[in-house]
C-alpha cells in the first residue's frame, strides 16, 4: 500500500508540474502578443508625430522665405511711394 501511494504523490507531482508549465507558457505567449501589441501601438503613433512635425516643419520654412519676400516687396513698394 506505501508502495502505491508514494507512486500516487510522484503522479500528482508530474501532474501539477505540467499544469504549472502549460499556464506559465500560456502566461508567457500572452505577454509577449500583449508586448508586440504595444510596440506596434507606439510605433504607429511615433510615425504619426514625425509626419506631422515634419509637415509643421516644412511649412515653417515655406512660411519664413515667402514673409522674407514679402518684406522686400512691401519694402521696395514703400521705397517707390517715397521718391
Amino acid at each position: 500500500m506505501a508502495l502505491w501511494s508514494g507512486k500516487g504523490k510522484t503522479l500528482a507531482r508530474l501532474t501539477t508540474l505540467k499544469m504549472k508549465s502549460f499556464t506559465a507558457l500560456k502566461k508567457n505567449w500572452e505577454d509577449n502578443k500583449h508586448n508586440k501589441n504595444i510596440v506596434a501601438n507606439r510605433k504607429k503613433h511615433h510615425n504619426k508625430e514625425m509626419v506631422l512635425r515634419k509637415v509643421f516643419q516644412a511649412w515653417g520654412k515655406s512660411y519664413k522665405s515667402w514673409k522674407i519676400n514679402k518684406n522686400k516687396e512691401d519694402f521696395e513698394k514703400a521705397v517707390k511711394v517715397e521718391l
